[in-house]
């Protein structure tokens, strides 16, 4: 898939609910979505469905290639600049 602009970028981020499910946690309320990026890097989209400040709240996190998942953000502009710089040919 060709990005060819940072709305699109947004976008894609955006519509994480379309990529696949790749783990739930029932006991946290929370599912999280993963995107494998041609150079086996992913981007995962957790949503906090029991997140009682923030209900519906998510929060993006980017692995790299030999590193394992640890739930932190990742600001989408970040990720947003990734897409642009790295993946020119498509994702």
């Amino acid at each position: 898939m060709k990005l060819k602009n940072n709305e699109e970028r947004m976008q894609f981020l955006k519509d994480f609910k379309k990529w696949p499910v790749w783990v739930r946690v029932k006991k946290l309320g929370s599912v999280h979505y993963r995107h494998e990026l041609p150079d086996g890097t992913a981007i995962v989209a957790s949503q906090y469905t029991q997140n009682y400040d923030y209900p519906g709240s998510q929060l993006y996190t980017v692995i790299r290639p030999g590193k394992s998942f640890s739930p932190h953000s990742t600001s989408m502009s970040a990720i947003i600049d990734m897409l642009r710089t790295e993946y020119k040919n498509g994702i």
